[in-house]
């Protein structure tokens, strides 16, 4: 393999693993350096927007995961046809990390959350 071939690979494989590891550092719930943790929540009504994307409907919370956000982000630049975003490679391998480490979780795919209410406080049900 050349060296600049062999570069480049290098840089793509690191940038895809920042992606991974950033986004267990800031997202997991066990991790100490969580963003879940940190920030303040913020919402308008219904619509939770910060530390995560969740909107409360009736008996029901509906979660955006943050690989879902950084998927839909990524399709929203390739459908718009940003090529000059889509030509950095290592930003594609940071932003297909932080997807990927999103999708080793096991409620990747649960999206609604019942809420059980009892009398102190409601609870969301994982």
């Amino acid at each position: 393999m050349p060296r600049s071939q062999f570069e480049d690979t290098l840089k793509i494989g690191l940038a895809g693993l920042s992606g991974f590891l950033v986004s267990y550092l800031l997202s997991h719930p066990t991790s100490r350096r969580s963003l879940n943790k940190k920030l303040p929540q913020k919402r308008i009504k219904n619509l939770q927007y910060l530390p995560n994307i969740k909107y409360k409907h009736k008996d029901r919370i509906y979660w955006m995961h943050h690989w879902a956000s950084y998927a839909s982000l990524y399709t929203a630049l390739f459908a718009f046809k940003k090529k000059s975003v889509f030509k950095r490679k290592v930003f594609n391998a940071f932003i297909l990390g932080t997807i990927m480490q999103g999708l080793t979780y096991k409620d990747r795919f649960k999206f609604v959350h019942p809420i059980i209410t009892t009398e102190e406080e409601p609870i969301v049900v994982e």
